[in-house]
């Protein structure tokens, strides 16, 4: 048995999505976005369980051609195990399978560990936001999906 199972979410499971997203940011969203969130993406919402928790979660959605990851989170205990990579990799698949020729993401300017993490998985800094999260800088990050 895998101990990690990538699968997508159950709409009774979003509260504990919630959990994990209010733990892992500065700003996190609220719940009922979560929840429209789930609504508008079922296919691309996707949580990590080991030995039946959700550790983990990655929420995209699609617009024309690009994939957009809105949010992904491991909870801290996670972290490190490779859990997030196997979250890319699994919603990376899905874009392809759906016909995106590439996935974009923002990620704060002070977050240096996840602009590594990014990185190292293919993707590229393209540009800056000023101001995206308010009071702090977005950093754009492309990876061509062919």
């Amino acid at each position: 048995m895998r101990e990690i199972e990538i699968r997508t979410v159950y709409s009774r499971e979003l509260a504990t999505v919630h959990k994990i997203e209010k733990i892992s940011f500065k700003n996190p969203y609220p719940l009922t976005f979560i929840t429209s969130l789930y609504f508008w993406n079922p296919k691309s919402f996707l949580v990590a369980v080991k030995k039946g928790d959700i550790v983990g979660y990655i929420i995209a959605t699609t617009q024309t051609d690009v994939g957009l990851i809105i949010s992904i989170a491991v909870i801290p205990s996670e972290k490190r195990k490779g859990i997030g990579k196997s979250l890319i990799t699994a919603i990376i698949h899905f874009l392809k399978d759906i016909r995106m020729n590439s996935v974009r993401l923002e990620v704060r300017r002070g977050n240096i560990t996840a602009q590594r993490f990014y990185e190292a998985l293919g993707f590229e800094y393209t540009h800056t936001i000023h101001l995206y999260y308010g009071n702090e800088d977005a950093f754009v990050y492309f990876k061509f999906l062919n």
